[in-house]
């Protein structure tokens, strides 16, 4: 979480968290992946730092891709587009199903003046 990325990474074997830290250490399970599913795709295309950590649940077997070469794959392949849309609409899913955050009863007041 935070750092570079200059690749993704398919998983092709095992198990994996994907986790977010919080300021104060705590961490958070937001989704967990397995065979067939991409991860630091949206951030190396974008050339972001990575919004998450993988944390293995069991042994991986994972293929990295640079970010160039899955640019390339999606300008140049159908199949692999089409893959990377199924993996960045899951993370849209996964962030729309979370609790939408708590505000305080100032903040309430204040917004509906």
């Amino acid at each position: 979480q935070g750092e570079a990325a200059n690749a993704a990474f398919l998983i092709l074997e095992g198990e994996g968290e994907k986790l977010r830290f919080g300021l104060s250490g705590g961490e958070r399970v937001i989704d967990v992946v397995g065979p067939g599913d991409m991860v630091g795709e949206l951030a190396a295309m974008a050339g972001q730092p990575r919004s998450h950590a993988l944390r293995a649940r069991t042994p991986v077997l994972a293929i990295q891709i640079y970010a160039e070469t899955l640019t390339d794959l999606v300008a140049s392949d159908r199949v692999a587009a089409q893959g990377v849309v199924r993996a960045l609409s899951r993370q849209l899913q996964t962030i729309s199903d979370r609790p939408a955050r708590q505000t305080s009863s100032a903040q309430k007041t204040e917004a509906a003046e």
